[in-house]
This record gives structure tokens, sequence and C-alpha cells, in this order.
């Protein structure tokens, strides 16, 4: 009998999409009709027909969006429980499933998972590599008070992430750097219509620019904290040469949470590898591991 009790446990656990539910069928069904039309609807220069047709759209392809504004020179995006900022309109299509749904997807793709977020507390310091939009630290700020500090080398995209967390009364300091092995001249790529601005050149057209690039070691505003709870790097693939430029900074660095997976370069190599030999060299040990976005959660051996 006991075999025969542990299969029932085990049967109402949740363990799969099945049975696939109708709603699920008709999103997969619309997702590459959705890409193509959105697509093209981006084409459009005249930002107020843009924002009428996308009216329409709305209701066959993201009936959970409530309408897309133009606020500041920026595009904020509503549904029914909050809304985000953006400074380009294809990186929108992220949220049309919602703007919870969305904030869920980074949960998972993140680790953001209650044992981490219940060891982030009210003081605790914040570094957020990449920031991008600010997305990452909307949610470990959510409901407490801490010190955030955002750091990203596109201006319009620093701009959007200040009014995200402004929106949720999040306070922050934000630092507009690219950040590197050494203080140096680099060339850097724009390319924030898709979140994809890199120091790399991945041959998608993108037009380089020389842009002075920092060490986080060098930085006034890090060397004068004392401790640092968690840094999250994004580097579209640099981020071995961030944590070259960042070996102080990791001494007094609790968490490590990084994004290694294949951005860098023409080939769109992985970072795994000499991303996480690096935190290893430096006393930090993995604690866990994402899928199918490549990260890694690492902690600082030196801290309990």
């Amino acid at each position: 009998m006991k075999p025969i009790n542990n299969f029932r446990k085990f049967k109402k656990k949740e363990t799969s999409p099945f049975p696939i539910k109708l709603d699920y069928v008709l999103a997969l069904m619309k997702s590459p009709f959705r890409e193509y039309f959105y697509t093209k609807l981006c084409m459009i220069k005249n930002d107020k027909l843009f924002l009428k047709l996308f009216k329409i759209f709305k209701l066959f392809f993201c009936p959970k969006i409530k309408s897309i504004q133009k606020v500041d020179g920026l595009y904020k995006l509503s549904d029914d429980y909050f809304d985000y900022f953006f400074s380009k309109r294809e990186p929108m299509i992220l949220n049309f499933n919602g703007n919870v749904a969305r904030k869920e997807r980074l949960i998972r793709e993140w680790l953001l998972k209650d044992k981490l977020m219940k060891e982030i507390i009210d003081g605790d310091v914040i570094l957020d590599i990449g920031s991008n939009i600010g997305e990452v630290s909307y949610i470990l700020g959510e409901n407490k008070n801490l010190h955030h500090y955002l750091i990203e080398p596109e201006v319009a995209e620093l701009n959007c992430s200040k009014k995200n967390l402004e929106n949720f009364n999040i306070k922050a300091k934000y630092l507009n750097h690219l950040l590197w092995k050494e203080s140096t001249e680099v060339d850097f790529y724009p390319a924030n219509e898709t979140h994809d601005s890199s120091i790399f050149d991945d041959e998608d057209g993108k037009i380089s620019k020389k842009v002075n690039a920092k060490k986080l070691d060098d930085l006034n505003e890090i060397n004068s904290l004392k401790e640092i709870k968690l840094i999250k790097i994004e580097a579209e693939g640099a981020e071995p040469e961030v944590l070259a430029g960042s070996k102080n900074t990791l001494k007094k660095t609790r968490y490590v949470l990084i994004d290694v997976g294949p951005e860098r370069g023409k080939n769109h190599e992985i970072t795994l590898k000499d991303s996480f030999n690096l935190l290893i060299d430096n006393n930090f040990r993995l604690i866990d591991i994402g899928f199918p976005r490549i990260n890694g959660l690492f902690k600082n051996k030196n801290f309990n």
C-alpha cells in the first residue's frame, strides 16, 4: 500500500503544462503574427500614427495592454496593474502579455527566488550593472528600503530606469558608465532598440562610437561603500572584463548574480567558463544556476 500512497501523492504534484489549455494554444498561434505585424508597426516614423494604429493592434494581439502613450520623450506602456517606461518601441513587445507576466518571467530567469529575496533586507546595497530600464532593480527593491546603484552605458535606458523606479517610489543613484577591465577609451556599439548595446561588434549593422570605459574599482561612488549585498551583472558579453576590473569591489560583496548567455561578439559566444572561473578565483562559490537564460548566482566564501 505504501507505494500506491506515494504514487497518489506524486500525481497531485504540478509537473507539466498538460492538459494544454485553449488560451495557451491560441497564444502560440498568435505569437509569430504578433511579432511580424508589430515589427511593421514600429517602422512608422510618425508617433501619433503609431499610437493610433497600436490601439487597433492591441485588440487582436495584446488585449492585456491598456495603452501606450508618449510622455516626456519616452513610451509609457500601461496595463491594469502598473506602467513601464521605454525609450524605444521594439522592446515593448516583451511586455505584451502584461507587465505582471513580464515581472514573473524575470523573477524566474534571474533566479530571484524566495531564499535570495529574504537575504536582501532594508539598508542593503545593490549594484545593478547593465541596468537597462531598471526591471531587476525594481523587483529587488519592491517594498524594501535599499541603496540602489544603477550602472548603464546608454543614457536613454538610464532615463527609463529612473522613471520606472520613481514610479514605484524606489530611490537610486544612476551612473552613466561603460564598465571594462581597465579605464580607457573603447569602441562601443549602441543598440538600445533591442537592448543589445555592446562593446563587441556582432555584425548586426551597428555603428560604433568612442566611449571612455571605466573599471568598477575606479568609481568613487563604489569605492566609498563598505559592503555590497548583491551585484547583478549583464554586460552583453563583456562579463569577464567587468569582473576583471572589479576585484577590489568583489572582496566586499556577498552575492554576485551574473548573466553569461550567448551575447559575445560575432559568434554569439557564452561567457560562462571565463566568468565563473574569475568568480571562483576571487573566493566565490556557485550556489544556483539558471536556464534557459544562462546565469549564475555566487556567494562570497568570506561571508556566512
